[in-house]
């Protein structure tokens, strides 16, 4: 749209004087030919004016002063001018060929008034742009300096701005979180469209404001296009999330939906950029595929908790339906009384959904924590031996099969308690344990880069990434001292026994184990002997 006005000296003040609202003496010309007094904000039903145009005569008498002031319009769906006697103050003119051929979404202009004016009437002519049965909404006009228009707007509309702040600030936070937590797939998907439903949701309504509106007003047909996919992506995002609560028997429908509802919004963008049709003449269309997507998806909650009693389902269905029923509402204003229904107020209840999602969410993560800690603890149990705090049997039939696929060679040994047998019979099965724990802690600190693991009862097996000789072993301490509960000592003796596997030689990590034993019982042998 090109918007023409006259040059003149405008208040360069940052607020000079309050803006006045324009409600009353208005006079509306009729299809018939009658000019009826009206209040504004009036709603103009299509049937009832001439679809070519039509004019509206308006009468600043309430404006003390008109010098150096301007008139704010806010306009939706259809192109006006502005005229004072003979003169076009300023106009809005869609081409004839123009994307979209509505003109775009809502506007806000400010048109300078003439800098004398010798009577105070003004005629606004307005040219219907939808080839539907409409009710357009003529807003109540404003007068003012040019320069205060901004501000009174940001002041008027404040609150509702910090809002959709609030929801700025919860999209942000959303796909920070669900980027970090992209480990967990279910959870991270589900905080990326809180956050995608939220910017959805304060997309749509920010340009719905009269100070975007104002700011953007040169890129209407922008606007436009943001604000109708906006709007689908609420309804889809949403959708999607149920679809990843109902039972797997509507997954099927749910894909079949999910493909119609992309090719039909894909048809529809096209006819639009065709000029064929206008987005806002397919909304009847939009509304209709809303209330079906709706009930499927109702139905389909519904069935999920009550018939399969998905669990799911349960958790999701609080939040669901309030949105849902909100969609049906909507949808019925709309297709009644031609009026759309999706305002602010879908706020409230947008932000119960997200937050009950949020809690969900949390209730999530509180159990997902709960499960990896149950895991790490078991994990524990698995892994590590509950008497030496060694690596367990298992962790080691784990390290063999690992290592069958490694290139560098290590050093495998093989230890075993002495005599255990004789020291359970005797000193008991608690300093039989003592002594298992005193060789475990000892090989621990004492062999380099190793891992030591308990296989058996009294039998360790050590891998290290060094390669060891055969005098490493005879530099070990074989005496290792347990204290009794008396106060006594009992002198501990452990044998050893070590092989190193080469992986690119003949002998195989299962050979290379069973020579470390055969060298360890060697050595339990040998030390025999030397008790002897």
């Amino acid at each position: 749209p090109q918007l023409y006005k006259n040059t003149q000296i405008v208040s360069n003040r940052l607020y000079h004087n309050d803006i006045v609202e324009i409600t009353d003496n208005a006079y509306i010309h009729e299809k018939d030919g009658t000019i009826k007094k009206i209040s504004l904000p009036y709603v103009v039903d299509s049937d009832t004016v001439d679809k070519s145009g039509f004019d509206i005569d308006i009468y600043l008498d309430n404006i003390d002063d008109i010098k150096n002031k301007s008139i704010a319009v806010s306009v939706k769906y259809f192109d006006f001018s502005i005229k004072y006697e003979d003169t076009v103050l300023g106009k809005v003119y869609t081409p004839k060929n123009y994307v979209p051929k509505n003109g775009g979404g809502k506007g806000y202009y400010i048109i300078d008034l003439p800098k004398y004016m010798q009577n105070n009437k003004i005629t606004m002519h307005i040219i219907p742009k939808l080839n539907i049965r409409y009710s357009y909404i003529i807003n109540p006009l404003y007068v003012g300096f040019r320069a205060d228009f901004l501000l009174s707007l940001l002041k008027k509309e404040a609150k509702d701005l910090f809002v959709l702040f609030l929801f700025v600030i919860i999209s942000i936070t959303s796909f920070i979180v669900s980027f970090l937590s992209r480990k967990i797939v279910f959870l991270s998907q589900k905080i990326f469209n809180i956050g995608l439903i939220s910017s959805c949701f304060v997309t749509y309504f920010f340009i719905r404001y009269d100070t975007v509106a104002y700011l953007l007003s040169d890129y209407r047909y922008i606007t436009h296009f943001i604000q109708y996919i906006m709007s689908v992506l609420i309804i889809f995002t949403i959708f999607r999330t149920t679809k990843s609560s109902v039972s797997p028997f509507f997954i099927k429908i749910f894909d079949i939906l999910n493909n119609a509802i992309i090719i039909s919004y894909i048809i529809r963008f096209y006819l639009n950029i065709l000029g064929i049709l206008s987005l806002k003449e397919l909304y009847y269309l939009d509304t209709f595929l809303m209330i079906f997507v709706s009930v499927i998806c109702l139905i389909s909650m519904i069935c999920s908790v009550f018939f399969f009693k998905y669990e799911i389902a349960k958790k999701e269905l609080l939040s669901t339906v309030p949105i849902y029923f909100l969609i049906l509402y909507a949808s019925f204003v709309y297709i009644s009384v031609n009026k759309s229904a999706l305002n602010m107020n879908i706020s409230i209840l947008i932000s119960i959904y997200l937050f009950i999602q949020i809690v969900v969410i949390l209730r999530e993560y509180q159990y997902i924590l709960k499960e990896n800690a149950n895991q790490e603890m078991y994990k524990k149990l698995l892994y590590i031996d509950s008497l030496t705090e060694t690596y367990s049997r298992y962790a080691f039939d784990e390290k063999i099969q690992n290592l069958k696929g490694i290139n560098t060679p290590i050093t495998i040994m093989t230890a075993d308690v002495n005599n255990l047998k004789y020291i359970n019979d005797n000193f008991s099965h608690v300093i039989g344990d003592k002594a298992i724990i005193a060789v475990g802690r000892y090989l621990q600190q004492n062999v380099p880069n190793s891992l030591i693991y308990r296989t058996g009862g009294d039998e360790f097996i050590i891998i290290s990434d060094n390669i060891l000789e055969e005098d490493f072993i005879k530099d070990l301490n074989r005496h290792i001292v347990v204290n009794q509960d008396d106060g006594k000592t009992l002198d501990v003796i452990y044998s050893i026994g070590m092989c190193v596997y080469r992986p690119n030689g003949d002998m195989s990590i299962d050979m290379a184990i069973k020579i470390s034993d055969e060298n360890m019982y060697d050595d339990k042998i040998r030390l025999k002997n030397l008790i002897l």
